[in-house]
């Protein structure tokens, strides 16, 4: 319900403002005094007409100025429609943001305020008026079924049944090709029982494969094993030139203490070899006596001596026995050293199998 009107630069009506009644409002006046102007402002609200820009007023000369039409509702919300010659060309709801109007077109947030259409407000004109008494019956209930919400129904039924005949279309289509699927189906059953023994086959050829693999692989440690026994006969020397090894390793490290014993001999027939040349320098007696009365005290000394060079004898005769053993063992190293370097070359080593 239109509880208030402002109206600015509309046709006739410079500044007013209307306040209406509830219920029934009849407007009244002479010729020229703006009572159609009043239902065309209204509709420049609600309905976004007339067209184009004659309803401005003569004496508004700014293109600035806006022509504006203001109406409050019982809602208390407040549409105001307005326009100028400067390109504004608005509404806006209790003076928020705007909303541009196109054409004819009116915004739903302002018509979900008002809830007016064309058949709410009427003119004295018969081009402004609604009347359905010389109309056809059938656009008669067509008009009643706008005003009463009545064509969301009808729209609703022919969509309804534009889709059922859709589905209906779409059925028949899979229904046709679901026989011809069940008449195939039926005729390549034996593809389905050859598909399962091709599996099967596939199963048993991969389980073949595996046991020929594992076949394979254990006649090559047979053969493997087989070599290795030949092999063994062949290096049965290898555990005795290993026991040689040992034995030269043993008489080496012995050969090395009888060398540091011969250089302790050494040691003590130098500083033997030392005294006797000293002896043989003193040419006074007296310093002769009293070196023999020094080397007296030393007896003890050169009895010692005496029996290291005893046992220096014996260690000489234990080194040239110990020197023929290691010429011996030497030799026969040397000789397995070449067989085995010979076999080494020909074939991969028994132990580690690596070649070279």
């Amino acid at each position: 319900m239109i509880k208030s009107a402002k109206i600015k630069n509309f046709e006739s009506w410079k500044d007013a403002e209307i306040e209406f009644h509830p219920g029934i409002n009849v407007i009244i006046g002479e010729s020229d005094e703006g009572k159609s102007g009043l239902i065309r402002a209204l509709k420049f609200n609600t309905l976004n007409r007339p067209k184009g820009f004659p309803f401005r007023s003569d004496f508004v000369s700014d293109n600035k100025q806006m022509t504006s039409v203001e109406i409050t509702y019982d809602s208390e919300d407040t549409v105001l429609r307005q326009r100028n010659l400067s390109g504004t060309n608005e509404y806006r709801i209790n003076n928020g943001e705007p909303f541009v109007a196109l054409r004819t077109d009116v915004p739903d947030e302002v018509f979900k305020i008002s809830k007016i259409s064309s058949i709410n407000i009427q003119g004295q004109h018969p081009s402004e008026q609604y009347f359905l008494l010389t109309e056809k019956p059938g656009y008669v209930a067509k008009e009643f079924n706008k005003v009463s919400d009545l064509v969301i129904m009808d729209k609703a039924m022919a969509e309804a049944n534009s889709r059922i005949r859709s589905a209906k279309s779409t059925l028949d289509v899979y229904q046709k090709e679901l026989k011809e699927k069940e008449t195939s189906l039926k005729e390549n059953e034996w593809i389905i029982e050859a598909k399962e023994k091709t599996e099967e086959i596939k199963n048993l050829n991969n389980q073949i494969q595996k046991i020929e693999e594992k076949q394979a692989e254990l006649d090559n440690l047979i053969q493997s094993l087989a070599d290795n026994k030949k092999k063994l006969v062949k290096y049965k020397y290898v555990k005795k030139a290993q026991k040689d090894l040992l034995n030269l390793s043993i008489a080496r490290n012995k050969f090395i203490h009888c060398e540091n014993q011969i250089e302790s001999l050494n040691t003590a027939i130098n500083h033997i070899k030392k005294v006797t040349f000293e002896l043989k320098a003193m040419s006074d007696i007296s310093n002769a006596l009293k070196d023999l009365k020094t080397l007296k005290n030393s007896k003890g000394e050169f009895n010692q001596i005496d029996k290291e060079d005893q046992e220096l004898g014996k260690v000489l005769t234990k080194i040239e026995t110990l020197d023929l053993q290691i010429d011996k063992t030497k030799l026969e190293f040397d000789e397995s050293l070449v067989l085995f370097n010979e076999i080494r070359e020909k074939e991969a080593c028994p132990t580690c199998g690596r070649n070279n």
